[in-house]
Parts: structure tokens; C-alpha cells; sequence
């Protein structure tokens, strides 16, 4: 029976990033070869994880969700941890996560870690669940609706340029408008420390209002003290404001072509920055 069998062979495996304990669902033990005393031992098993999530490229984002598997048997009792032979994916075929799309094979990184005064090494192994995010809601929620009320700020160049009143309640508006975007999305995301992707769009889109702002304003200020001509006509209400929207746009169409070629961070480079995450962990 089964504590016959712990008796016999237990390997006091523990998942080492598990935030709560492990709640066993089933197990069970079967004998394969009785001449042998080849015995198999299933584990059903559920916890929550914690793992390094690197928010960089949100949300044009790779992640590898990981299970950290730890044994109290030194390397003298154990030898490695690995896949069951033949059952590498199967615990994939069961993968869903609202908002994730599997991205490679899962991959398993086996490694031997010495944590005690006698030098003993112990086997250690991270499961790497490598995935990404699905993009296209915030692409066509987010930031396409940015993309447009920036944009919408070409519209104030259209004003006569005396009309600074006129010119600055729709800047002003479209800030506040971008600002309240930013506010309404940042739940969707962890609070941490991170710059982003779609921060960097807020970011460089409140940068670009704002030196509309100042640039209207600069008009007015020339026009009032006698230096408005052709020639400064040209260059504040034509050259600048195309430039600006100009630069505007391409930032945005690069963030739409990694979108549409799918172009995201190597799968080798995820796992890499995650078992760094770890080894940086105290």
C-alpha cells in the first residue's frame, strides 16, 4: 500500500516557488514489475505559483510560467530529476489560461544546487511553461484608440493661430481624454515597477499634446510681438505639426508590424531572464 511504499522509496519532493501548500487532488501507486519492484507513484496535485514575469514588451509579451521542483534526497539518493519518459507534453494538453496562447514545448532544465554545511549537491529541475500573451484586444482597445486621439490633435492646427483659446480646450481635452485611457487600462496589468510598451505610447503621446500646447502657444506669442510672416507661417502651422504627427504615426506603425509579423522576444532569451530572475532571488 501506499505507506508501505513511502517507506520503501519517497523522494521528499517540494515545489520551491509554491506560495501556499500543495492540495493533493489524487494519487495513487501502482507496481509495474513486481520480479523488479519497478513502482510508479501519481501525484495530482494543485498550488499556486509564483514566477518571474517580465512586463517589458507588454502586451507583445513572452512569459514562461515555471514549476521549481526541489528534493530533500542528496544526489547520493537521487539522481536527477527529469520528464517521464514518453509523457514530456502531456501536461500541456490540458493548458488554458484566459488571455495566454502556448507558445513552444515545454522545457525542463535540470540543475544540482549545493545548500548544506556537509557540501552534499541536491537535484533541482524548473518546468518552463513558455507562453504569450494574446495582443489583439489590446491592439484594437488600447492602442488603436490612442493612436487616434493623438492624432485628432491635427485638427487644432486647423484653427487660425490667434485663436489660442480655441486651440488649447481641444489639446487640453484630448490629454485628459488620454490620460483617463491610461487609468482605465492599468488595472489589466500587475502594479509594478516596469516600463512598457503601451506605458511608452501614454508616454510619448502626452509628450507629443504637449508640445502642440507649446507650440501653439509660441505662435501666439510671435504673431502678438510682430514676428508672424510667410515664412514662420510655414514652418509652425505646416512643417512642425507634419513632423510631429509624422514621427507620431511611425512609432505607432512599428508597434502594429511587430504585431502583425509577430515579432517577439526569443523563446531561448524568456527562459533565460527567468532562471535569472530566480538565481537572483535571495
Amino acid at each position: 500500500d501506499d505507506d508501505e511504499f513511502g517507506r520503501v522509496w519517497n523522494p521528499l519532493l517540494r515545489v520551491a516557488n509554491a506560495v501556499n501548500p500543495l492540495e493533493t487532488i489524487s494519487e495513487k501507486t501502482l507496481c509495474f514489475d513486481k520480479e523488479l519492484g519497478l513502482m510508479h507513484k501519481f501525484h495530482q496535485v494543485a498550488v499556486l505559483l509564483s514566477t518571474p514575469v517580465f512586463l517589458t514588451n507588454f502586451p507583445l509579451d513572452r512569459q514562461a510560467f515555471s514549476v521549481r521542483l526541489q528534493t530533500f534526497r542528496h544526489t547520493g539518493e537521487v539522481a536527477e530529476i527529469v520528464c517521464y519518459p514518453g509523457r514530456e507534453n502531456q501536461m500541456l494538453a490540458k493548458f488554458m489560461c484566459e488571455g495566454w496562447l502556448l507558445g513552444a514545448a515545454l522545457m525542463l532544465q535540470p540543475e544540482r544546487t549545493s545548500t548544506s554545511s556537509s557540501g552534499k549537491e541536491y537535484a533541482r529541475s524548473t518546468v518552463f511553461v513558455p507562453v504569450e500573451r494574446q495582443a489583439t484586444w489590446y491592439m484594437w482597445n488600447v492602442f488603436m484608440p490612442n493612436f487616434v486621439i493623438v492624432f485628432l490633435a491635427v485638427y487644432s492646427c486647423l484653427i487660425n493661430h490667434t485663436d489660442v483659446a480655441s486651440r488649447g480646450e481641444l489639446v487640453i481635452t484630448l490629454v485628459l481624454t488620454l490620460i483617463g485611457t491610461k487609468f482605465s487600462t492599468s488595472k489589466w496589468i500587475p502594479k509594478k515597477v516596469h516600463s512598457s510598451i503601451l506605458d511608452s505610447q501614454h508616454n510619448w503621446g502626452i509628450a507629443v499634446l504637449g508640445t502642440l500646447a507649446v507650440h501653439q502657444c509660441t505662435a501666439k506669442f510671435l504673431d502678438r510681438h510682430g514676428f508672424w510672416n510667410d515664412h514662420v507661417h510655414l514652418w509652425f502651422e505646416v512643417v512642425m505639426p507634419v513632423l510631429l504627427f509624422a514621427l507620431w504615426s511611425a512609432w505607432n506603425l512599428r508597434v502594429f508590424l511587430l504585431y502583425g509579423c509577430n515579432s517577439r522576444l526569443d523563446w531561448t532569451r524568456v527562459i533565460e531572464r527567468v532562471a535569472e530572475g530566480f538565481r537572483s532571488q535571495p
